[in-house]
């Protein structure tokens, strides 16, 4: 009830609340009416969840840090937070010269 509360007063809360709360449903959706964000009814806690921290780290990367269950390694999520590379083995050429 507390989360809740902090959540309907400010949507942000539910980064600080333990992941246990933010995989709550009643939360989850309470965070999106906050942000005024729609959403599916036949969505699951984690694709909510999932849809919220891309919310959250598009306008700051930061909040990366608290995603839940494992979020904050999803390839989605970390694109959106700006901390992806997009090009896989990419070699990056060096000028330097060392003298042994």
């Amino acid at each position: 009830e507390i989360v809740l509360a902090a959540v309907n007063s400010a949507g942000r809360a539910w980064l600080y609340a333990s992941d246990s709360i933010k995989n709550d449903e009643d939360i989850l959706r309470a965070t999106f009416a906050k942000q005024g964000l729609r959403v599916a009814e036949n969505m699951s806690a984690q694709e909510l969840a999932k849809e919220l921290v891309l919310h959250f780290v598009k306008k700051d990367g930061r909040d990366l840090k608290f995603a839940p269950n494992g979020l904050n390694q999803d390839p989605d999520c970390l694109k959106a937070a700006g901390l992806f590379d997009e090009e896989d083995n990419k070699v990056y050429e060096r000028h330097e010269k060392a003298t042994l």
